[in-house]
């Protein structure tokens, strides 16, 4: 407060005390300074003819004094501080970037056989070994880098481009049988028959030979290429006996950990449990792009409950039927067109469903011919 506010802000100026923050109020000024240079300030006010006012004081300083008596607080803070500039030493997370094809988990796992992973000692990586054990175990790494960036160490991947396969090809193949049957057509497109139609191949046979003899009787290779259609038999049981354990879930229960540095700490305690499940599920805490290396667990368990019961005729035929029908799904996703007999039979300890197809599909499978 004062006359002349102008002339203490230049004589501020002057003398070198640094205001800011200058605010003009009724009758006064505000303004702030550092704490180093209020010493200062008191004679520029006298011969400015100005009072000075302490409205606020706020900065470590100040609040370091405040507490000061608080040993508990001050303790506290500088294990803190210990404690941040020990852990700056470790890896607290490790990602993994530029995957595709690949399994980040297996991937994972093996920088972690390597010895970079959450919690490891940043001076105890050996980047070069690890890019070089990485890239020896995954043929289908084409180029790879290991940065580590304050906490974080970033795993950068390159995997090799898939080369595309040639329309043509200087290899030759015999087109060969892959299975037994009857062969019922073939259309040879490329190569000579070695069967005809109504001709009984076993496993293995030749039916297409990758070669063919011109006008002149020279002989040349070429890759065989044709259709070949035949019969083909199966032969499947399925089983189930007549005493069968039924399993249901009877309850759910939940536990939590808090991990740090890959070390978990229960938060939550259970009894152990006679048949169950687990689920497992962990959350990383972020700040940023900063991934702290404290996790959350939760654990979901499922509890069952097993009996044994009998089970009758019926019941027993519908289950082996949706077998069967799982069976046909897979086996003979590829068939053209197949016939089926059934037959159900009971015996002292269970039930037996045998089935028997007759199959029309592709039997030909190609395999290098080798010539010398």
């Amino acid at each position: 407060m004062g006359k002349f506010p102008e002339r203490f802000i230049n004589l501020c100026l002057k003398n070198g005390v640094g205001i800011f923050n200058i605010l003009p109020c009724e009758n006064e000024l505000r303004a702030s300074l550092v704490v180093s240079d209020y010493r200062y300030i008191r004679d520029v006010a006298r011969r400015a003819g100005v009072k000075l006012r302490i409205i606020k004081k706020h900065g470590f300083p100040f609040i370091l004094r405040k507490h000061r008596h608080r040993y508990g607080l001050l303790l506290g803070s500088v294990l803190a501080m210990i404690i941040i500039m020990v852990m700056q030493n470790f890896v607290w997370s490790v990602e993994i970037n530029g995957v595709k094809t690949l399994s980040r988990a297996e991937i994972r796992d093996s920088l972690r056989s390597a010895g970079i992973y959450e919690g490891v000692f940043k001076n105890s990586v050996d980047i070069h070994r690890i890019e070089r054990s990485i890239q020896l175990e995954y043929e289908k790494i084409g180029w790879m880098s290991v940065n580590i960036i304050g906490t974080r160490a970033e795993i950068e991947i390159k995997e090799k481009d898939s080369v595309p396969k040639s329309e043509y090809s200087d290899k030759f193949f015999n087109i060969f049988a892959d299975k037994d049957g009857i062969v019922k057509s073939i259309n040879v497109k490329r190569g000579t028959a070695m069967v005809k139609a109504g001709s009984g191949v076993s496993k293995g046979q030749i039916l297409v030979a990758g070669t063919y003899e011109n006008a002149f009787g020279a002989t040349h290779f070429v890759d065989a290429e044709a259709d070949i259609i035949a019969e083909t038999c199966y032969q499947s049981s399925f089983y189930i006996p007549k005493e069968t354990e039924i399993i249901r879930p009877v309850d759910f229960k939940r536990r939590y950990a808090l991990g740090f540095f890959g070390l978990d700490i229960p938060i939550t305690f259970g009894k152990s449990y006679g048949d169950f499940s687990l689920l497992n599920q962990h959350y990383s805490l972020k700040i940023g792009r900063e991934v702290v290396p404290v996790t959350l667990s939760r654990e979901q368990i499922t509890i069952f409950d097993k009996t044994v019961r009998e089970i009758t005729e019926a019941e027993a035929k519908t289950i082996l039927c949706e077998k069967l029908a799982l069976y046909k799904l897979f086996k003979f996703s590829d068939v053209k067109s197949y016939t089926e007999i059934q037959e159900f039979t009971s015996e002292d300890r269970g039930y037996i469903l045998t089935a028997q197809h007759k199959c029309i599909e592709e039997i030909g499978v190609k395999e290098n011919l080798v010539v010398n």
